[in-house]
């Protein structure tokens, strides 16, 4: 399935002006020395974005993806998690698989990670998420993990702004309905 949905977004791209091959990667900045467990990470040269390069099917069997779902989780990220918003820059390709570019604004290494009790009162109160057990908070559309105090996904500046890099997000609906639920709600 994953190879027939990298096809389709690949060429598409590049019908469309959209597509970047991966000899140019190195001009989105400097490549941070560890790739996480889905992206390879540039920061910009001003240092105030990081373009990632994300295999949208790292961690698929975690996030619950259907055929498609991949063009849409950052909007989903974008409506959880706005200070941190992902940016559709392009698409890529590694393996013969799609990979999907993004930015994101570069969240401070002066920030603190937060404690998990504050992370919880955030979680629950602000994006109104229910705690599902140790690793997950979701309601009937999504889960959420790898927010915890013991990762490096979740920052706190000094007025209390919380920063969520990088979560995982598991979808217990299609992409569509879930963002129809949240722009219903948004309104």
């Amino acid at each position: 399935m994953s190879s027939e949905i990298s096809l389709c977004l690949i060429e598409t791209a590049k019908n469309n002006g959209l597509f970047v091959p991966k000899n140019q990667w190195e001009n989105f900045g400097d490549k941070k020395r560890q790739p996480s467990g889905e992206s390879i990470v540039y920061l910009s040269p001003d240092g105030k974005t990081v373009t990632k390069i994300r295999n949208p099917f790292a961690k698929a069997v975690i996030k619950n993806l259907r055929p498609f779902d991949i063009i849409f989780e950052h909007l989903i990220h974008n409506i959880l998690f706005p200070n941190t918003q992902y940016t559709f820059k392009c698409i890529s390709e590694d393996l013969s698989e799609v990979r999907i570019i993004y930015s994101q604004p570069y969240v401070s290494l002066n920030f603190l990670p937060p404690s998990q009790k504050q992370i919880d009162k955030y979680v629950i109160g602000a994006i109104g998420l229910k705690k599902e057990n140790s690793y997950f908070y979701g309601n009937e559309y999504l889960s959420v993990t790898d927010i915890s105090a013991d990762s490096d996904n979740v920052l706190v500046d000094k007025n209390g702004i919380f920063y969520f890099i990088d979560p995982i997000i598991r979808l217990k609906k299609p992409a569509v309905e879930i963002l129809e639920y949240y722009y219903r709600f948004l309104k």
